[in-house]
């Protein structure tokens, strides 16, 4: 019993003591509910200090216990600014959370002015580089970041070269000359948007594109195919805030080469593609006719030795990329500073390209009214371009002699990748420089000044020298040497009023007007020589040359331009916005120097109706949209309004000659040209939008989409004009021709699950555009041609003639652009006879040739002229894309997929009419006696090929852009650091196709001329913040 006593009184004292805690517990419910009154669900509610907290029910309601009666809770939701309420004694505590600015009130910007994203009456697509973390991926240029994720923007990436730039369209194609975006940089516009390298990737902040003419039409002439706004990071009011990161990719092929890894193979299919021509065996063991000795198969089975060319050509290069940010200030005075250091060697060996940036800017007040904003950003790069190595050579010859010298097959080799990469020289620096400065002054509350004066400088030097053995260039001039310079420089000043007046209480008016002055010119010299004395120093010493030529040019432009807008907001639900911009252009003549365009855009924000918002709460937003406007193209060279002189250059008693006289001398494959004849009625080129959209957001935004249909057309194509043999010119340039592009954007984002802990989201991004040629221009002026199914067009884009003996792509009426031209093949042909039955003849009849249609049921198969139609179309029925955000405590996950429906692609590399070129793996399936084949024709090396529907594939595909898993560094207990990230990133993780060939990601032509696989891209990165 005494034993007992104790352990009674222990717990009852235990007892006591937790019923005491229990009662000291303190019970707060409410709810939490937006500005509309809709209750928020998973919204975090906890005990400020402590790990004491929940999550609202579905309706918004919660209930917490706290112990301490001055206990203070914070209520926190993603897109809602938190609040912090001490208890005070209350038990019951209602939330009302605000929505925080980023999701109402986030300022766009749209062209000399920024707006509230709400206030937008215009298409116009926004994206936070900082807020998507895209920085994370290594990148040459912005563009490369916004592959799939902005509505109405398509950037295809048909090379993986250093440097190399993007294919980017905003719906679509308006123009047969010109149809790429323009890119403004912080109000500074640049040119031409795909390749950015000027501006570090990791500077920028944010992105817009205009993507209407009622948001375009700012820039005018510039603005047919759509702008892309720049936003770089500015100084903010705090402390010093240091930003640096490290990354480190790593680069290997996506794919395996499709070609012969066995020399019998190559030997055999190459002698029975010649015993098919009616030609000589070429491996027998004997020199063919060049002197170049080709082991017979024999010698080739019992072991010849070989090369592996994939193997001594290509790498898995490492890259790095190094940014320090650094950004601060005070009240008065706001900075800047970036660097960056980067390298991006290519998969070739030796193809390097370094590249340093520096940017620094400073935004001072220098009175209560007037401040002043400088930014500069300058680049450098070096470039040593190695590409084009002969990685499919022959592999029985060797790199080397026994002597340690280069390997020739026979004095028209051309080919040892080490020889060209040891001798061949191809090495230029690049150096671009950009300022801008900004005059803004408050002259009272409603009116303010804005001055901006851009300056930008870019000048490239480049070296090149080609050896007299081993380059055909060089054996033809004994060594050949260039040194050519480049130089362009462009100044923008600006100057524009901007006046705010409020009226009563329901009418807010906004009005700029203004000014703006181009000045470009562009400055390019060559100089070369060749038949070198001494060829030691290469192109180092041009003067050792004995034949010596010198050749420059210099443009200049101006474009002078009137710029007004007007805004208006009725009781912030009716929004109206017109925009004007008169244009004058040097590259125009007299009778069509100034054009006018006009936009018009209206919007309702109907959430702020009181039938919307005391009946359906629970709608964010829905505000319908609608724009018209006029927008321009001045995408001439300066001076084609203008009779110019030209230069030729001739050979004639026994030397070469220079002249000068009328007309523009230029080669068109085997054809000289001749232009230069003015036009002094050549206009803008002229594109009407007519656009619908319509925002919406609801549940507190965790469901938002935007949907525009929109019709583009554009007329005053320029084109050229044929003109008589009289009168010694071949083209003139005139307005004639006319696009349409229309279609639908959407844009859907969701957010799925907001928990404390975990978050889910997705983003669909859906475009379908469809694009018609509606007039080629007179048909006796403008070269086009008919054919028997009633088909009007002319040719366009590459001439395959050495393939397929003529272009492929044409413009045709009624047709979208750049579609394919050709034959039909029916099937391969099986014997003799049933070749002559169709009416071939000779080699054409035999065994083992394609079947082409008689398409105009003439009786006669002529695959090369009236038997051809149009055959493809190289444009997707639509694209898409699909972003998935996962975030769970400190791990964050992304993956973006990107895909590509219905455009068709022409395989190049297919087949071969011998076993050096083409597929391998196709070459094994070709047609024989013993393999009668519909799939693929037998090996003939003499076979004309007509261009046919046979090369072309669905190029439709989806692609695992890019994924990336990152983890945050808890940093609250290391002093001076703000936080930290791990992350890895992946680029071009895996495509879903049924396209045979290396990628159907290609130009806009729709021609895949890739014989290297493409990139697969692992990345490496940390980031610390301090």
């Amino acid at each position: 019993m005494r034993k007992t006593l104790p352990k009674y009184l222990f717990l009852t004292t235990i007892a006591m003591l937790c019923f005491a805690s229990m009662s000291a517990q303190i019970v707060i419910t409410g709810q939490v509910t937006d500005s509309s009154g809709m209750p928020i669900p998973a919204a975090a509610v906890v005990e400020m200090g402590t790990t004491n907290g929940i999550v609202t029910n579905f309706d918004g309601e919660y209930t917490i216990e706290v112990a301490d009666k001055n206990a203070i809770l914070e209520y926190t939701y993603i897109g809602f600014t938190s609040q912090s309420i001490p208890i005070d004694g209350k038990s019951v505590i209602n939330i009302v959370l605000q929505e925080e600015t980023s999701q109402l009130e986030q300022v766009v910007v749209i062209g000399y002015q920024s707006v509230r994203k709400s206030d937008l009456t215009g298409a116009v697509a926004t994206i936070n580089l900082e807020a998507e973390s895209l920085s994370e991926i290594p990148a040459n240029s912005v563009e490369e970041l916004l592959v799939g994720r902005i509505p109405g923007l398509v950037i295809g990436n048909p090379s993986d070269a250093p440097g190399a730039g993007l294919n980017v369209r905003i719906r679509g194609a308006s123009s047969f000359t010109a149809t790429t975006p323009l890119i403004v940089v912080d109000g500074f516009p640049l040119g031409d948007a795909g390749n950015l390298k000027q501006i570090n990737p990791a500077d920028i902040v944010s992105v817009e594109v205009l993507k209407d003419a009622s948001a375009a039409s700012i820039y005018g002439s510039r603005g047919a195919n759509g702008v892309i706004l720049v936003t770089t990071r500015r100084g903010k009011e705090g402390k010093m805030q240091v930003n640096f990161s490290a990354l480190t990719t790593i680069s290997r092929f996506s794919s395996k080469f499709d070609s012969f890894e066995n020399p019998v193979d190559l030997a055999v299919l190459t002698d029975e593609s010649r015993i098919n021509s009616g030609l000589t065996p070429l491996y027998i063991g004997a020199p063919d006719i060049n002197g170049t000795f080709f082991p017979s198969i024999d010698q080739l089975r019992a072991g010849y030795p070989i090369t592996d060319y994939i193997e001594y050509s290509f790498r898995e290069p490492l890259n790095y990329n190094y940014n320090l940010s650094i950004w601060g200030g005070n009240e008065s005075t706001k900075y800047n500073f970036g660097l960056n250091l980067n390298t991006q060697n290519g998969v070739v060996r030796d193809d390097d390209l370094s590249k340093f940036t520096v940017s620094f800017g400073i935004d001072q007040k220098l009175t209560e009214k007037l401040s002043l904003a400088t930014n500069i950003n300058f680049s450098r790069g070096r470039r040593n371009d190695n590409s084009g190595l002969s990685f499919n050579r022959n592999p029985i010859f060797p790199l080397f002699n026994e002597d340690g010298s280069f390997f020739r097959a026979n004095d028209n080799d051309f080919g040892n990748p080490a020889a060209l990469t040891s001798l061949r020289v191809n090495e230029s620096t690049t150096l671009d420089l950009t300022s801008s400065s900004i005059l803004l002054w408050d002259i009272n509350d409603a009116l303010q000044f804005k001055s901006q004066f851009n300056y930008s400088l870019g000048s490239s030097f480049q070296e090149r020298f080609f050896p007299s053995i081993f380059t055909q260039l060089g054996t033809e001039g004994n060594g050949v040497g260039f040194h050519d310079n480049f130089q362009n420089q462009r100044v923008v000043v600006d100057a524009y009023f901007t006046y705010n007046k409020t009226v009563g209480q329901d009418h807010d008016f906004t009005l700029l007007g203004g000014y703006s002055s181009e000045y470009f010119e562009v400055r390019t010299s060559q100089l070369r020589a060749q038949d070198f004395a001494n060829q030691s120093l290469g192109a180092g010493n041009l003067g050792l040359g004995n034949e010596q030529r010198v050749s420059n040019n210099f443009e200049t432009s101006t474009l002078s331009s009137l710029i007004s807008r007007v805004n208006y907001s009725y009781k912030n639900k009716i929004l109206f916005t017109y925009t004007g911009r008169l244009d004058g252009s040097s590259n125009f003549g007299e009778n069509n120097k100034y054009a006018f365009f006009p936009s018009g855009a209206i919007s309702w924000k109907m959430q702020n109706e009181p039938f919307i918002s005391n009946n359906l709460p629970f709608i964010n937003e829905l505000k319908p949209r609608v724009s018209w406007g006029i927008v321009g193209n001045q995408a001439i060279g300066a001076f084609e309004t203008l009779n110019r002189l030209g230069e030729g250059r001739f050979f004639t008693n026994g030397g070469f000659v220079t002249t000068i006289g009328p007309g523009i001398i230029s080669n068109n494959g085997i054809f000289a040209e001749s232009r230069g004849l003015g036009n002094p009625d050549l206009k803008w080129e002229t594109t009407e939008i007519f656009n619908i959209g319509l925002d919406f957001a609801a549940f507190n935004r965790t469901v938002s989409f935007t949907l525009d249909f929109y019709n583009k057309i554009t007329n005053d194509l320029l084109v050229d004009s044929n003109l008589p043999p009289t009168s010694g010119f071949d083209f003139l340039r005139i307005n004639a021709g006319e696009i349409e592009n229309k279609g639908v954007e959407v844009s859907l984002n969701l957010d799925i699950i907001r928990k404390e802990d975990f978050n889910f989201s997705a983003g669909i991004i859906f475009n379908k555009n469809i694009n018609k040629v509606t007039s080629l221009g007179p048909s006796e002026f403008t070269s086009v041609l008919n054919d028997d199914f009633g088909n009007q067009f002319r040719f366009t884009g590459v001439n395959f003639r050495n393939q397929f003996r003529s272009p492929i792509n044409t413009l045709t009426l009624d047709q979208p652009i750049n579609v394919f031209y050709g034959a039909r093949v029916r099937r391969i042909i099986q014997s003799e006879e049933e070749g002559l039955a169709s009416g071939f003849s000779g080699a054409n009849a035999q065994a083992g040739e394609y079947l082409y249609e008689d398409l105009n049921k003439d009786g006669v198969i002529d695959p090369f002229g009236a038997d051809r139609t149009v055959i493809g179309d190289p444009n997707p029925d639509f694209t898409g894309s699909l972003t998935l955000d996962f975030s769970y405590k400190n791990w964050e996950l992304t993956a973006l997929f990107n895909g590509s429906f219905g455009g068709d692609v022409v395989d190049i590399n297919k087949f071969s009419t011998q076993a050096g070129g083409g597929k391998a793996s196709n070459l094994f399936e070709r047609w024989t006696p013993d393999n009668r084949t519909n799939e693929y024709p037998s090996l003939r090396e003499t076979r004309n090929v007509a261009f046919s529907d046979w090369w072309i594939q669905d190029g439709s595909f989806v692609r695992i852009q890019n994924l990336r898993l990152g983890y945050n560094i808890d940093a609250s207990n290391i002093n001076s650091l703000d936080g930290a990230k791990v992350y890895i990133n992946a680029d071009n993780v895996y495509n879903f196709t049924n396209y045979d060939g290396l990628d159907p990601e290609v130009n806009p032509q729709g021609v895949d001329e890739n014989s290297i696989p493409r990139l697969r891209r692992f990345t490496l990165g940390v980031e610390v913040n301090f």
